[in-house]
């Protein structure tokens, strides 16, 4: 909802825009290009065309159920269920219930009244953490025992201390690895915790890193600090990052980026990697 609207801006004046965090397919599909046409938007992270899809992927190894789909109306939310919808409906699964809150929502009893009718074996969240907590507790507080499915803004500890005991269960999805999956990652945590004590390393916190690390080896192919002659070198970037190998596709995807699979417990605990 931010990146796509500030990388037109950037665009028309050559400057390229590297996201460690923005999801959505049309960020790089629809981006234009700068004025001496090389591509400008590019991102260091799977998108949720490949999100949505790896979660619907897990399941299905599970044999054929019902699924009840919930979104909060944002580009966000709806392009995750989107993505999850089509991926899960091509491989067997009845989709029983489709529909949309808003991403302030705080009453889901008239959604989850209609879902209870149904007995889904799950419901997906298309949408941030803490309107999932919210769907989580009313959801147990009607008695419904449907297995919640969320995507990236639910795979936190705060959707865990927003939700309570209504957490437990939850089959959850992020864009590349964990930290601790990282080849590096233990490295680049005691450097950050030495550089910023007391501060903790947020879930974007490496992919961020490298979003830098891979305009600087653009900068160096380019021997300059021209905005157009970084645009141009940036498809030559090949590089060993924090998060795995750097490397962008003809529209500035990630190549072959990473989609893991959580669920929730006592801790989030890592069930599946799926490339």
């Amino acid at each position: 909802g931010v990146s796509i609207p500030a990388s037109f801006i950037y665009s028309q004046n050559g400057l390229v825009q590297v996201s460690p965090s923005s999801l959505n397919p049309d960020y790089t599909l629809k981006a234009n290009k700068t004025p001496q046409d090389h591509t400008s938007a590019y991102r260091v992270i799977a998108n949720d065309k490949k999100q949505g899809p790896a979660l619907a992927q897990y399941l299905l190894r599970k044999g054929v159920k019902t699924v009840a789909i919930v979104d909060d109306a944002t580009w966000y939310g709806r392009t995750q269920a989107d993505q999850f919808e089509q991926t899960i409906k091509a491989g067997g699964w009845t989709v029983v219930f489709r529909s949309a809150a808003r991403d302030t929502t705080t009453n889901f009893h008239p959604i989850l009244s209609e879902i209870k009718k149904l007995h889904p074996d799950y419901i997906f969240w298309g949408g941030m953490g803490d309107r999932a907590a919210i769907l989580a507790q009313q959801s147990r507080g009607l008695g419904i025992r449907s297995q919640l499915l969320a995507s990236d803004g639910s795979c936190t500890q705060q959707f865990m201390e927003l939700s309570g005991e209504a957490s437990r269960g939850t089959l959850c999805s992020t864009s590349g690895i964990s930290l601790s999956a990282m080849k590096q990652g233990k490295k680049f945590k005691a450097h950050y915790e030495k550089t910023f004590p007391g501060q903790k390393i947020q879930l974007y916190s490496p992919y961020a890193y490298d979003a830098v690390m891979a305009i600087v080896q653009a900068m160096k192919i380019a021997n300059s600090v021209d905005r157009e002659a970084i645009a141009a070198a940036m498809p030559q970037v090949s590089l060993d990052g924090i998060t795995g190998p750097i490397a962008f596709d003809a529209y500035g995807d990630l190549k072959n980026g990473a989609v893991s699979i959580f669920k929730i417990k006592d801790k989030i605990k890592l069930v599946d990697v799926i490339h």
